[in-house]
C-alpha cells in the first residue's frame, strides 16, 4: 500500500487546551509563528479567516497571518480526524530503505465558519493567535471514541533543522514515525516488513526550538492493521 502525499501545512503551536472528551463544544488555544517564515501570498488575497475587527494587516501581515493559518488548519484536521500512514522499518544491513509515509484522514475546509480568531498580537519577531473552533457533535464524538484503551498509546519526538522550509510538519512526521517504533520494538522480536494503520493525537504536539532544530514531541493512540512479515 502507498498513500498519496499529503499536502504541506507547517504548523507550530505554543498552547492548545486539552481535548478529547465527549461533549466538548469548542477547541481553542493559542497560535504562533515568526516572522522567519515567508511564504508567498497574491496582494488583495482575501484571507479565508478574517482576523478581529480591530486589526488592519499590512501586505506582509497578511501573508504572515495566512501562513499561520493554514498551520492551524493542519493541526485541527489532524487533532480531530487523525491520519492513515504506511512505515516500512529501514535496515542499513539488509539495504532497505526507512519510509512512512502519511495523509491526513480528512482536512477542514477554508473558511470554515467553525472556526474563528478571536485575539491577535506581535511579540517580538513573532505573530500570535487566539483561535476557537466550535466542535460538531460528530467531531466531539469522533474524537471521545479514540480515546478507548482499545487503542493503544505511544509516543515519540522528531526534529529537523529550522532552515526547512517543511520543519514543522516533517518533525511532526517524524515524531508519528517514532511512535510507530516506541511501540512495536518491544514486541516484535524480527523486524517487519510493513506497519500501517491510523493514528489520533491524544494532544496536539509540542513544539521546541534550540541550536537551530526544531523539535515536535506527541502522543498517539493507534489502530493497527495486521504487521505484514518477512517471509
Amino acid at each position: 500500500m502507498r498513500l498519496s502525499p499529503a499536502k504541506s501545512f507547517f504548523p507550530l503551536l505554543l498552547l492548545l487546551l486539552p481535548a478529547g472528551l465527549f461533549g466538548l463544544t469548542w477547541l481553542e488555544g493559542d497560535f504562533s509563528i515568526s516572522r522567519d517564515f515567508t511564504y508567498f501570498v497574491k496582494e488583495g488575497e482575501k484571507l479565508p479567516v478574517p482576523p478581529p475587527p480591530e486589526w488592519s494587516l499590512s501586505e506582509g501581515q497578511k501573508t504572515l497571518y495566512r501562513t499561520l493559518l493554514e498551520e492551524v488548519r493542519f493541526l485541527y484536521s489532524l487533532r480531530i480526524y487523525g491520519a492513515r500512514f504506511h512505515y516500512i522499518p529501514g535496515d542499513t544491513r539488509d539495504g532497505v530503505e526507512d519510509l512512512f509515509e502519511w495523509e491526513l484522514t480528512a482536512e477542514l475546509e477554508w473558511g470554515d465558519p467553525s472556526l474563528s480568531v478571536t485575539g491577535l498580537w506581535f511579540e517580538g519577531d513573532d505573530l500570535f493567535i487566539h483561535v476557537r473552533y466550535r466542535l460538531s457533535p460528530t467531531q466531539a464524538a469522533r474524537m471521545d471514541a479514540w480515546e478507548s484503551p482499545a487503542y493503544p498509546v505511544s509516543g515519540g519526538w522528531g526534529e529537523v533543522s529550522l532552515l526547512s522550509e517543511d520543519s514543522c510538519r516533517e518533525s511532526v512526521r517524524m515524531a508519528a514515525r517514532q511512535s510507530v517504533r516506541n511501540y512495536w520494538q518491544p514486541r516484535e522480536y524480527d523486524r517487519p516488513r510493513e506497519i500501517s494503520g491510523q493514528f489520533f493525537l491524544r494532544d496536539f504536539p509540542r513544539f521546541a526550538k534550540a541550536s537551530g532544530m526544531r523539535r515536535a514531541s506527541l502522543m498517539c493512540r493507534f489502530r493497527f492493521d495486521p504487521i505484514v512479515s518477512y517471509p
